[in-house]
């Protein structure tokens, strides 16, 4: 598991993509990870999709011993932020073939990223790897680098259900006002645990599961907001009929003098 050298294989996720997200990301774990693991007494944890390895970090922090982090190929081994011997590279398109099993597998904001076609397979690894999974998606609309298949959380909720996981819907009430803690993961964060651990018997669920949280409608007025730089026709247009007949006159009289000089 131990792989060396750089990342070569071009991807949307550049060096500058992690390191804008590694530090909000390690506040966010500090905020998730104490909640998951007072509920999940995990020794051994894998995280899927797990970048640089920030989440994966704070697990080994914590005191979780055993963690394994897989991603791409191209993530730049110069980054990670956990033991090289801890990070497995992986195709995440393709279904994960490792030979054991965790007490907890992670996978935060990463099916999005990956094809529609992919979707029941990733749930099936991670139903194999782990009885407790700690899961956040991107829902329609959110937006992000290369999300090409972002669903609400009910239509993952019925594929872990067709494998006998529930969800525990503990981490969103929790944690729904903390700033320190990033909003999608507030908006989005939640376990799915096989119906005869000992984690399921929490059964902490809610019937209305699919909503937004409100950051996510302010962070789109700020994306529009910024995309939609006024120019100088859109400002002329703007102002009121008088004085954009009084601006038009002081350029005619502008031009006159300058003809005549």
């Amino acid at each position: 598991m131990n792989i060396s050298g750089k990342a070569v294989v071009e991807s949307p996720y550049t060096d500058s993509f992690y390191d804008q997200q590694s530090d909000r990301s390690l506040k966010s774990a500090e905020c998730v990870l104490p909640l998951v693991l007072s509920l999940v007494p995990a020794k051994s944890a894998i995280d899927v999709g797990c970048g640089v390895g920030t989440w994966a970090s704070r697990l080994l922090e914590f005191g979780v011993p055993d963690v394994l982090g897989i991603d791409g190929d191209y993530v730049n081994r110069d980054l990670l932020r956990i033991p090289l011997d801890h990070f497995l590279a992986w195709n995440l398109e393709k279904p994960i073939s490792i030979n054991r099993r965790f007490d907890l597998a992670v996978c935060l904001e990463v099916a999005e990223h990956l094809p529609l076609s992919r979707a029941e397979s990733l749930v099936d690894d991670l139903v194999k790897l782990a009885p407790v999974v700690l899961w956040s998606a991107a829902l329609p609309g959110q937006g992000g680098t290369n999300h090409i298949n972002e669903r609400y959380l009910s239509y993952w909720a019925g594929l872990f259900a067709k494998r006998d996981y529930v969800l525990l819907d503990v981490i969103r009430p929790a944690l729904w006002n903390e700033e320190e803690c990033d909003w999608w993961y507030r908006q989005n964060a939640v376990l799915f645990a096989h119906k005869d651990s000992d984690t399921a018997r929490l059964r902490i669920a809610s019937g209305m599961i699919d909503f937004v949280h409100p950051r996510l409608h302010e962070y789109l007025r700020e994306e529009r907001a910024a995309a939609q730089k006024p120019t100088l026709g859109f400002l002329l247009r703007s102002f009121p009929d008088s004085l954009l007949r009084s601006l038009r006159a002081r350029w005619m009289r502008r031009g006159i003098r300058s003809q005549r000089s």
